[in-house]
């Protein structure tokens, strides 16, 4: 199934699909319950993950003179919301009216003012070859550990995601 594109720049449009979801998750908790167990449990992984992104891309992004991090990539998209909903939270109120190429509008000097588990997904895996590399020079079993925790993290999302279609297209007529 492919969820329709929140557009970059129309607010109504992101409001809209945020109460669409989220009032399809208020009437169908008993048929999202794999949806629900599968956001909680990536609740936790991004908690389990939260030092190596401390560790690791905190003091490189914190300096960095040229940040990656720009709108248009912290701006979510329709399965972030859904899985924001499955988190039991409220999506990030972005200001959809800054320009899509700036800097992040929650970027601050001491890095994303939002905790991981708020942002959207393209945020929890892009990192520059620098912060790769520093990554990948620590410990094996550290980085291994981080590897799977990304992994169960994306395991989650898709039983998420997939769970959500199956309740959203049960619940449309003719299905």
């Amino acid at each position: 199934m492919e969820f329709p594109e929140v557009i970059f720049g129309n607010h109504e449009a992101y409001l809209h699909v945020q109460e669409e979801i989220a009032d399809f998750f208020s009437g169908h908790e008993e048929g999202l319950s794999a949806a629900f167990s599968a956001g909680k449990h990536m609740r936790a992984t991004y908690k389990g993950l939260e030092h190596f992104f401390t560790d690791f891309t905190g003091p490189v992004c914190m300096k960095c003179k040229n940040p990656c991090c720009v709108n248009r990539h912290g701006f979510p998209d329709y399965e972030d919301i859904v899985v924001f909903n499955a988190m039991g939270i409220k999506p990030p109120n972005f200001n959809c009216s800054t320009v899509d190429t700036e800097p992040c509008q929650f970027l601050s000097e001491t890095g994303c003012i939002l905790p991981r588990f708020r942002r959207s997904y393209r945020c929890t895996w892009y990192f520059c070859d620098y912060c790769m590399d520093k990554f990948q020079a620590q410990e094996e079993t550290e980085f291994k550990k981080f590897e799977i925790l990304m992994q169960d993290l994306s395991r989650n999302r898709i039983i998420l995601l997939e769970q959500f279609e199956r309740e959203w297209l049960h619940s449309r007529p003719g299905h």
